[in-house]
């Protein structure tokens, strides 16, 4: 499945963000990080599929929630699961180590995630991606302001 229309090409809204360092309380470091955006509704996701393929909301609704359930079913029985043109997920855990395997027991389990490996569509996506710093010059403008002694 080859991901087509208005997403063909990511065009990624970017912030600077401020972060301390970590141990050195006077020092910060300064990133940039993906802008948090809405997220999309079941709705607006069923309303799409409308759109674009022709499907009634509730039956695209109908299907996408029956995909959530298969992809727990399968998810919680330690399979990975692909979905065409999307990705894979995988059920993973972090346990803690041990120096002899008869000391291993679900009790070292530390942590039980999902693991999203993204399809070469979307890593191609990514990739070719149009990037812009949304918040650039007024933080540029509040940082000039503060290695100026200014208060706001």
């Amino acid at each position: 499945m080859k991901i087509t229309g208005d997403i063909d090409k990511a065009s990624l809204s970017l912030e600077i963000a401020r972060q301390p360092v970590p141990f050195k309380e006077e020092e910060v470091m300064y990133s940039l990080r993906v802008s948090k955006q809405s997220v999309i509704s079941f709705e607006k996701l069923a309303c799409r599929e409308m759109s674009v393929r022709g499907v009634r909301p509730a039956m695209a609704r109908m299907v996408a929630e029956e995909l959530g359930d298969a992809l727990r079913s399968w998810l919680s029985a330690g399979h990975a699961v692909n979905i065409a043109g999307v990705g894979t997920l995988r059920p993973v855990v972090n346990s803690k180590a041990q120096t002899r395997p008869h000391d291993c027991s679900v009790d070292d389990i530390r942590l039980a995630k999902l693991r999203f490996y993204p399809s070469l569509e979307m890593k191609e996506m990514f990739r070719d991606a149009h990037y812009h710093i949304r918040n650039r010059e007024e933080f540029l403008a509040k940082w000039e302001r503060e290695q100026n002694g200014e208060e706001e």
